[in-house]
């Protein structure tokens, strides 16, 4: 049976746990990727920061207020994209994270690992060895991998 530890990439970018927003958008972008895995200084996931989470914290903000009486409203979030950056570069990233972490170990077989991407409905998932970061595995890394070995593909 294949294993995580069969198809992760093990070249994985990671954030520190201490980085400013600044430096995960620069990592992101310099790196075509959607999101990476923060460690600790002893390389235990502690987070998960993704495109997504940006989107959150830069997109408009529904904030529409209706007078008392009813007969006007004012949207409240009128601030710039441009400055809704600068803002959230000067976050430390553990207040943007996502701090509840789904990972699989090294030896979790791939059928489960697929299981896991897709009910949970994410798009990479941090593999572990003795509770450190080693690996991670993205929906792509897996589709590829599948396919590479699959007789059905072959001709």
């Amino acid at each position: 049976m294949r294993t995580a530890k069969d198809i992760m990439v093990d070249k994985v970018i990671a954030i520190s746990n201490n980085a400013q927003m600044k430096e995960v958008m620069e990592v992101l972008v310099a790196n075509r990727i959607g999101g990476v895995p923060i460690v600790d200084d002893e390389h235990k996931v502690v987070g998960f920061i993704s495109d997504g989470d940006i989107m959150k914290h830069i997109g408009s903000h529904d904030q529409f207020v209706i007078d008392p009486m009813g007969f006007t409203g004012i949207w409240l979030d009128h601030q710039a994209l441009g400055d809704k950056l600068q803002e959230l570069a000067q976050e430390p990233v553990m207040n943007i994270a996502t701090h509840r972490i789904v990972s699989v170990d090294v030896d979790t077989i791939v059928e489960r690992v697929a299981e896991i991407l897709g009910k949970r409905k994410i798009k990479k998932v941090p593999v572990l060895e003795n509770g450190k970061l080693v690996g991670i595995i993205s929906r792509g890394d897996l589709l590829r991998k599948a396919m590479e070995n699959s007789r059905a593909w072959q001709v």
